[in-house]
């Protein structure tokens, strides 16, 4: 049982499943890399991910707006990247170059997000929906387990409820393996963290008790 998962899943989530689901977000595995603004340089945290992220986790914005991430020539950055980038400068708008190939646009700034959170270090948002991402454009084989998915639930739907309904989804399409799907709350994500059988078995919960 991981978190790592095949982004198809989600298209048939939003496509099939749109009863069950009132935000669907998908994103890449943190990785870091360059980014530039002029003569300067820094090693960012970064990921792709589609507009729902920061909406559905309710990012603080300080400067801009969520809605620029649907743009796919834009990203979004945290305030501390901002500040090391452009002083006091307005970031937004500001272009600045990724990973020595890509160039972006400011669209907006969010409050840097605290330790205890899934998203703990994060400085760059890259938009889902840009040709070069790869999770995107070329991302359609259901045995290719590179990402993850993040989903709210529509009103009066439980993550029981939607398993139910999405257990079987990447079944026939996984080759080699029997594989189910698992709607699982991220409030039990980080204690119960161990799985056995495809159930929650433990975890760090196991610290807090002793």
């Amino acid at each position: 049982t991981g978190s790592i998962v095949s982004m198809p899943m989600a298209q048939a989530f939003k496509t099939h499943y749109n009863d069950l689901f009132a935000k669907v977000a998908q994103t890449s595995i943190a990785y870091d890399q360059l980014i530039a603004y002029g003569d300067k340089q820094l090693m960012a945290n970064s990921i792709w991910a589609s507009k729902e992220l920061p909406e559905i986790f309710t990012f603080r914005m300080k400067e801009g707006s969520i809605a620029a991430a649907s743009d796919p020539s834009t990203v979004l950055i945290a305030q501390s990247m901002a500040l090391a980038l452009f002083g006091n400068e307005d970031p937004i708008n500001k272009s600045i170059l990724v990973g020595n190939n890509l160039r972006f646009n400011i669209g907006g700034v969010y409050e840097d997000l605290p330790k205890n959170t899934t998203f703990s270090g994060l400085k760059l948002i890259m938009p889902w929906y840009n040709k070069e991402n790869n999770y995107y454009n070329s991302n359609t084989d259901w045995n290719d387990h590179n990402g993850h998915i993040y989903v709210e639930l529509a009103p009066g739907v439980t993550a029981e409820q939607a398993t139910a309904r999405v257990k079987s989804l990447p079944t026939s399409h996984i080759k080699g393996w029997r594989e189910e799907a698992l709607i699982y709350p991220l409030d039990n994500a980080h204690l119960y963290n161990q799985f056995k059988n495809g159930k929650a078995a433990g975890g760090r919960i196991q610290f807090v008790w002793l």
